[in-house]
């Protein structure tokens, strides 16, 4: 899209900084209007649009304890947060609306999950079941390159939604990401 990560990380006002789909950089608020976008779509708010993940993602692929929207047992079980000092972040010491952001469907940064579930959904991916092969292709198409060859050992492509370096004899797609306190990262190969 062009779009960059946050708005607010970048003045406060929504810029584009190249001309959408001729470049990569990612953009959490571009998936938030991509929610926005589904949720009009769907004609649902926010929890209508958890429960249109639990019946088409969730149940199918057998996360059951993936959600967007954190239930009692999530905030049970979560993992504590630390910050990059090795300390444990207290939630409960957080200003409101850090507490509301954490409560709330954000498309690029709440997905909470446990590794079962997640692992589910990776198999899934692997196996291309969930989605027609078009859509698969359209999935693990090359995108956008992110490194050139002359700064890399290798070439690295953006497709939808997954990092894909071009290393000889793998087929590997990478993701992950950070909030305040957490880090994931994940490979399909």
């Amino acid at each position: 899209t062009g779009f960059p990560n946050w708005r607010d990380q970048d003045g406060g006002k929504l810029k584009i900084h190249f001309e959408p789909g001729t470049g990569y950089q990612y953009s959490g608020e571009g998936y938030m209007y991509l929610s926005m976008v589904l949720k009009h779509l769907l004609n649902t708010d926010w929890d209508g649009l958890e429960e249109v993940f639990q019946k088409r993602i969730a149940e199918p692929f057998d996360m059951t304890q993936a959600r967007f929207l954190q239930n009692e047992y999530i905030e049970q079980h979560k993992a504590n947060p630390y910050d990059r000092q090795g300390n444990r972040i207290d939630l409960l010491l957080e200003d409101s609306i850090t507490r509301i952001y954490r409560q709330s469907f954000r498309a690029p940064a709440s997905l909470h999950s446990d590794l079962v579930s997640f692992s589910n959904w990776m198999i899934a991916v692997m196996e291309n079941k969930g989605l027609q092969s078009s859509n698969y292709d359209q999935l693990f198409k090359k995108h956008s390159l992110i490194t050139e060859e002359s700064n890399s050992l290798f070439k690295t492509y953006y497709t939808l939604g997954f990092f894909h370096p071009d290393l000889l004899g793998t087929n590997i797609y990478i993701n992950g990401g950070n909030n305040k306190g957490y880090t994931s990262w994940f490979a399909l190969d």
